[in-house]
């Protein structure tokens, strides 16, 4: 029998290069591509790569700036084809949307777009940029914030910009259907698997609704509530929609699963949550919680058939990985941090230890193996990583 495939992830090092490592068992990396360095990539001042996201048959979309703020989006294909260039700012525009983040690139599931949120005059700009067909990709809309989830087959787009939720069809991307209204209280709607619905939250006065839409934003029920602005997930298989609450401040409190069939809600988590996401076969959500030194951070695995709960060990989060944190809801979209078999978390930043930090000013990949009694290790040095799904 063939051995199984090695799950694959994509990092930006510190010296802005990017690197494809296979990850065994142990938990060691290695590289199955040379790394591709920024300069056969990008020209001009010291340039570096950073933000990679896959898209299809093994391509990445990666950010690329230099020194004197010159960004960019580039398709790479590492050990194949050239370099394409997806998207470049005209002169004259901000160069990045957060400190450290030129724009946010969203691919699409099946690779054949990408929804790109870049800086424009006085707001935001979502383009649409097609990896087959380069060139000046199409505006779908613009406002602040912005915030895009493509849905399970990639022939549709939710946009929320603004307070206004709007469906764009991929085959006709200039016409948008307004499918949401007075959306404060959410960032990011959840498309069900099977992308017949999407489930949003709308405004209340004294907690929020959670509902669920069919695709053409028709109200089809009111299935749960939330207090403050919430996050969204479904499980993998449909049946269970997890939501977590935000009363003020950047933490949520709280994560509940309702049951969409039956409109049962059950709570399985009261902690302080920076970050959530649902195992790849739907089985456990991990968070990320503060760890009780000052700026650390853990990870926790809670099991939905009521197994004893893990905690990982310490860390400092890098500021990349802090970005992500901050706006997890639409960057686990883009950046997956389970490996595809359910075994791996990645983290990025530096692991918290007793006295002097070896490392202080470099970043490190961070894996935590989620088989059990293993410590947070560093795979290699980086500054963000994403598996392949």
């Amino acid at each position: 029998m063939p051995e199984p495939r090695l799950p694959r992830l994509a990092l930006t090092d510190r010296a802005g290069r990017l690197r494809i490592l296979a990850v065994q068992e142990s938990g060691h990396g290695s590289d199955v591509l040379p790394p591709v360095d920024a300069a056969e990539v990008e020209h001009g001042a010291l340039p570096r790569l950073s933000w990679p996201s896959w898209a299809d048959r093994g391509r990445l979309v990666v950010s690329a700036t230099t020194a004197n703020g010159r960004p960019a989006l580039w398709l790479l294909d590492p050990g194949h084809a050239k370099p394409v260039l997806l998207y470049r700012p005209p002169p004259g525009q901000p160069v990045e949307i957060a400190p450290g983040v030129p724009h946010y690139a969203n691919p699409s599931p099946d690779g054949r777009a990408i929804a790109l949120a870049t800086p424009g005059e006085r707001a935001l700009v979502l383009l649409l940029a097609d990896p087959n067909q380069p060139g000046d990709p199409p505006e779908v809309t613009r406002g602040a914030p912005i915030f895009s989830t493509w849905s399970p087959s990639g022939d549709a787009l939710l946009v929320h910009a603004g307070a206004v939720i709007q469906r764009m069809d991929r085959a006709a991307p200039g016409a948008l259907t307004t499918v949401g209204l007075n959306s404060v209280d959410i960032r990011v709607p959840a498309w069900s698997p099977d992308g017949q619905h999407f489930a949003t939250i709308r405004h209340g006065e004294s907690r929020n609704a959670v509902v669920l839409h069919g695709r053409d934003g028709h109200h089809l029920a009111r299935i749960g509530a939330v207090r403050g602005t919430g996050a969204l997930a479904w499980s993998p298989d449909g049946a269970l929609l997890a939501v977590s609450g935000s009363e003020g401040g950047n933490a949520h409190t709280s994560i509940d699963l309702i049951r969409v069939r039956g409109n049962e809600t059950e709570n399985l988590v009261k902690d302080r949550i920076l970050l959530w996401l649902w195992s790849p076969d739907g089985s456990r959500i991990a968070y990320l919680r503060r760890a009780g030194v000052e700026g650390a951070l853990a990870w926790r695995i809670v099991h939905l058939d009521g197994r004893t709960a893990l905690s990982s060990g310490p860390f400092y989060p890098g500021p990349l990985f802090a970005v992500v944190i901050a706006f997890f809801d639409q960057y686990l979209h883009s950046q997956r941090l389970w490996s595809p078999d359910g075994r791996f978390l990645l983290a990025a930043g530096r692991i918290a230890v007793n006295g002097p930090p070896p490392d202080v000013w470099g970043g490190n990949i961070l894996l935590w193996d989620t088989a059990g009694g293993h410590p947070l290790q560093v795979l290699a040095q980086g500054e963000i990583a994403s598996w392949h799904a």
